[in-house]
């Protein structure tokens, strides 16, 4: 399975798609019994959020050469509960953990560093693929005074998906209480047609 994702990620198109209705093989609207079908081989278990929408998780799927992620596939909270969200929050590089347990573990400047690397190294991947992005943008964010953090936001919109590739990382390491670890995340939405 980690070969077809790293072939939906890395593999370079003659030219880019005008539109992506889903991510792999998986389309907008088709329900998770349907999408499980899809992901035969790899280790999927169902859970619902706090508002009873359904969604499968993949963990320590493969991306790429060692980096992998947890996979979120997330259906409407309506019937017929059709997927609309799929996100990927890569874990680990190799034996570097870049995804920390904010419970329980605190920010820690050489896995920032990893996280950057794998977030510059999928920028390139998704530039390759689709193209350049309709924007990409860093924005110091000091909402919480105790935790400030700077957020990068790079934007791919299709006309049925968009892709937000998102890197969130502390800016503060001085005081251990209040470290917050940063993340990253590569989500595909469908595109609502009333948005448009």
């Amino acid at each position: 399975m980690g070969l077809i994702l790293a072939a939906v990620i890395a593999a370079p198109l003659s030219g880019q798609p005008k539109d992506i209705d889903g991510w792999g093989k998986i389309r907008w609207g088709m329900t998770l019994e349907q999408a499980k079908t899809l992901l035969v081989g790899s280790p999927v278990r169902e859970t619902k959020d706090k508002g009873g929408a359904p969604s499968l998780i993949i963990d320590n799927f493969e991306i790429y050469d060692g980096l992998t992620a947890e996979v979120h596939i997330n259906a409407a909270a309506k019937e017929p509960h059709g997927i609309g969200d799929i996100s990927l929050e890569p874990t680990a590089i190799g034996k570097v953990v870049i995804k920390k347990d904010p419970n329980t573990d605190d920010a820690d400047r050489v896995v920032e560093g990893a996280r950057r690397q794998v977030f510059d190294h999928l920028k390139r991947l998704l530039i390759e693929k689709y193209g350049d992005p309709k924007s990409n943008e860093t924005r110091q964010d000091n909402r919480y005074a105790l935790n400030p953090r700077e957020e990068t936001t790079v934007l791919w919109v299709f006309p049925s998906t968009s892709i937000d590739l998102r890197l969130v990382v502390p800016t503060r390491f001085d005081n251990p209480r209040y470290r917050m670890p940063g993340w990253l995340l590569i989500e595909y939405t469908v595109v609502k047609q009333s948005a448009l």
